[in-house]
């Protein structure tokens, strides 16, 4: 046998002849979608006469799938997603990890994209990194491939108050609201509010008081400005019974 390639669709490459007991050869199509090959194949047996039939080739691309979505955030505040982007007209399987871990998989349409919610338990990085692509369906062609999405999620503040002493207390007994806060950096503004009013000249880690009366609802507000997630946090209410 003896074959040629008359012609090459665009975007693919390969020996475009050759002869022997079949056809060898590599095709590469740089293209983003299925391309065909026709093969005119001419069989010789001694001085016969021949006639030329094709032989037809589909050749896929090489899948090709990226990904996105570094951001920096805050924790507990927002979710930010990550987006898988298939480059190919096949739909693809992806395998991915986050941070190393165990293997996880996502499907992407032909030519699409897809997105999901990243994972987000903790404050820290959380490293998105693609490991491998193939096409759903047969040939599936797979292919290592490589790139990162990175998500920073930043500390943010947390107020806490108790008071002393607990439970239900006589009118005019004096009573003192401590704090705790986490991650609320340096030069950070205390005030303290009952039933959502501020209380004047009360600033500090700590407010006590002996006019409070029932259901009188005491919160803090710390305004941070030198940490990640800058702003004002609020403790929860204590209800005074």
């Amino acid at each position: 046998y003896s074959w040629t390639i008359p012609s090459f669709p665009s975007g693919v490459t390969g020996d475009t002849n050759g002869s022997g007991p079949g056809i060898t050869g590599t095709l590469t199509n740089t293209t983003n979608s299925t391309q065909t090959v026709t093969y005119v194949v001419t069989p010789a047996s001694g001085t016969c006469p021949t006639s030329t039939f094709n032989v037809t080739v589909t050749v896929r691309p090489e899948p090709s799938v990226s990904i996105s979505g570094d951001a920096e955030v805050c924790y507990g505040v927002t979710t930010p997603d990550i987006t898988f982007t298939n480059h190919v007209d096949l739909p693809v399987r992806v395998i991915y990890r986050i941070n190393n871990e165990a293997d996880l998989t996502i499907d992407i349409g032909g030519g699409a994209t897809a997105t999901l919610p990243a994972v987000i338990s903790q404050e820290q990085d959380y490293v998105y990194s693609l490991r491998s692509v193939a096409y759903q369906e047969s040939p599936g062609c797979t292919k290592p491939i490589s790139g990162t999405a990175t998500i920073t999620v930043k500390p943010v503040t947390t107020v806490v108050i108790s008071r002393t002493p607990a439970g239900t207390v006589c009118y005019g007994t004096q009573v003192t609201f401590t704090s705790a806060a986490a991650n609320e950096g340096t030069g950070a503004d205390y005030q303290w509010y009952v039933n959502n009013n501020p209380v004047n000249g009360e600033n500090g880690n700590t407010f006590t008081s002996t006019t409070l009366e029932n259901a009188d609802k005491v919160k803090l507000i710390v305004t941070t400005k030198d940490t990640p997630c800058p702003g004002p946090v609020s403790s929860p209410e204590v209800t005074m019974t």
